[in-house]
């Protein structure tokens, strides 16, 4: 940070640095940023990402302004996705906002791949309960595993799913439990290089007992 901002900008405009997060830095890297905040160099912009304030150090925070940043309401989303992605039908944009989270980035990386439709697919086996098809589920299985940015989006819609379950109220300590034990299942596979595939397996069928 210290070596981009001593430079001047090529038509003398702002400079901008982005700390993405604030709250992972430790005691020397926090003192080494605090020096620079009291004495910020002229034009220039330094913005904080911070998920947990509290743990910012006092003098941090006193020099800084507080810009609270709540997520997209789904209507603006579905705006957005209007603008950027004009060539989407108005059910997958509705669709597509729902599942964002409010956050328009999130919302063009599900139009731009499969998201929806693996989002659907969740859905789909969960609410069928203990009467879904095995045909079904070991399709589904062998597609969330085929690559590792499948497989991360499996991780990610799921616990959306198990989230936006507990926010209907829907078996809420179940889906609590559930969300617990699906976490624990990514976590352990992780670590362990166990099967991917048996995880997701695991996880779902998992699902579909509680709904």
């Amino acid at each position: 940070i210290n070596e981009f901002l001593s430079k001047k900008s090529a038509d003398g405009k702002w400079r901008v640095v982005l700390v993405d997060a604030v709250d992972e830095m430790n005691a020397s890297s926090a003192n080494a940023i605090l020096k620079i905040l009291e004495e910020p160099p002229h034009k220039s912009i330094i913005l904080l990402i911070s998920h947990n304030p509290a743990v910012l150090l006092p003098t941090i925070k006193s020099r800084c302004a507080k810009l609270h940043l709540a997520p997209l309401k789904e209507n603006q989303v579905a705006s957005l996705l209007r603008r950027y992605r004009s060539e989407l039908s108005e059910d997958v944009i509705k669709n597509i906002a729902s599942i964002s989270g409010g956050s328009i980035g999130k919302a063009i990386s599900y139009a731009d791949g499969n998201a929806l439709e693996m989002y659907e697919n969740i859905y789909s086996l969960a609410t069928s309960g203990k009467k879904f098809k095995t045909a079904e589920m070991l399709k589904f299985c062998d597609d969330v595993v085929a690559d590792e940015e499948s497989y991360s989006l499996f991780k990610e819609l799921v616990l959306k799913f198990l989230t936006e379950q507990a926010r209907a109220f829907n078996k809420v300590e179940d889906t609590a439990d559930m969300y617990e034990k699906a976490t624990k299942t990514f976590k352990e596979t992780e670590a362990l290089n166990l099967d991917k595939r048996q995880a997701v397996m695991t996880i779902m069928v998992a699902i579909c007992r509680i709904y």
